[in-house]
């Protein structure tokens, strides 16, 4: 009887960890002059990588090594990206997949067992959880140097870097369970 009740389970994991996603700065300014992807380009990076920096929701890399195509580097946040104007026949030359986003690390269990009831009746019971640790694993950070939103004190501030969401799902979503119970016979 002990044994029909302690013995017997089954039990899976699955532990996910990734590096963060490649990601590209851009701008909405079209510093080459030719009027191709809609605007949209790179900027001007200064010698130092922007993913050398504290990560933290607000502000995942660094938007002080970025400048206007065509400006003095390390403009930076005091370089308004928004008022770029300089035509300057060529495109930003910061690389594509410049930009390295948040890590996943998500654990994921499974726990089932049968019960045997009579000859004909067996009871099955199945568990399923992800993201047992419950660990935050933070969305894409925003990577448009010239995206803004304006605070409740009507203060306009960049979006750059800065993390609005979770990750959802099986990529390392908040915790969620789910158990069942079936009858077979």
């Amino acid at each position: 009887m002990l044994n029909g009740i302690v013995g017997g389970w089954r039990l899976s994991t699955i532990l996910l960890v990734q590096s963060g996603p490649y990601d590209t700065p851009f701008i909405f300014f079209d510093s080459s002059g030719n009027g191709q992807f809609g605007g949209f380009n790179r900027p001007d990076v200064g010698g130092r990588n922007p993913n050398n920096f504290q990560h933290t929701r607000t502000q995942f890399w660094n938007p002080n090594v970025y400048s206007c195509p065509g400006d003095p580097p390390g403009g930076g946040l005091a370089n308004d990206f928004l008022s770029c104007s300089n035509v300057i026949g060529r495109f930003g030359n910061a690389r594509v997949g410049s930009l390295i986003g948040p890590k996943t690390v998500n654990l994921s269990l499974g726990l089932a067992k049968d019960f045997q009831l009579t000859e004909r009746f067996k009871l099955k019971f199945e568990s399923s959880f992800t993201n047992i640790p419950n660990h935050p694993n933070f969305d894409d950070p925003r990577n448009n140097l010239t995206e803004t939103e304006t605070l409740p004190n009507n203060t306009t501030v960049g979006t750059f870097g800065k993390v609005l969401a979770s990750r959802l799902g099986d990529a390392g979503g908040n915790r969620v369970g789910q158990l069942a119970l079936r009858i077979e016979f």
